[in-house]
């Protein structure tokens, strides 16, 4: 039997990340796995950094990311030092995280318009197959 010690649930901070930040909830108790919580706002393509005020856009983005994401945090009881807001690509941010930390599952919703689709856009088939550890895709249902 395989034992998870640490997850990383990587929330898009929809209103649909509360489906599988519970099961990631689930998964952390169960096999008493430590739990980290990760966004990654999107940067801002190369060529629009000539441009004024991009530093600004980013900055306002990352904000309301973090309020957002502290919002979701308090309310599945995720300490401060467990979560992790960085702007950059989705999907190597992930894998970098992942390593970094010794993962050994990441937990991401998969939604026709949110969850990985949103996180990961054209690279969601990516991190399925590009992950150095086990990928559970939690799939929520459309209304």
């Amino acid at each position: 039997m395989h034992f998870y010690t640490h997850i990383l649930f990587c929330a898009d901070l929809s209103e649909h990340s509360i489906i599988s930040a519970h099961r990631a909830i689930e998964l952390a108790k169960k096999f008493s796995a430590k739990l980290t919580m990760m966004h990654v706002v999107e940067s801002l393509p190369a060529y629009a950094s000539g441009y004024l005020g991009v530093a600004d856009v980013e900055r306002e983005l990352l904000e309301t990311a973090k309020k957002e994401m502290k919002k979701i945090a308090a309310t599945l009881n995720i300490p401060s030092e467990n979560q992790i807001l960085v702007i950059g690509n989705p999907a190597m941010e992930i894998f970098s995280k992942a390593e970094s930390l010794g993962v050994d599952l990441i937990v991401v919703g998969s939604h026709e318009k949110h969850g990985l689709g949103r996180l990961l856009g054209s690279n969601a088939g990516g991190i399925l197959h590009k992950a150095h550890c086990d990928v559970l895709t939690v799939k929520i249902q459309a209304e």
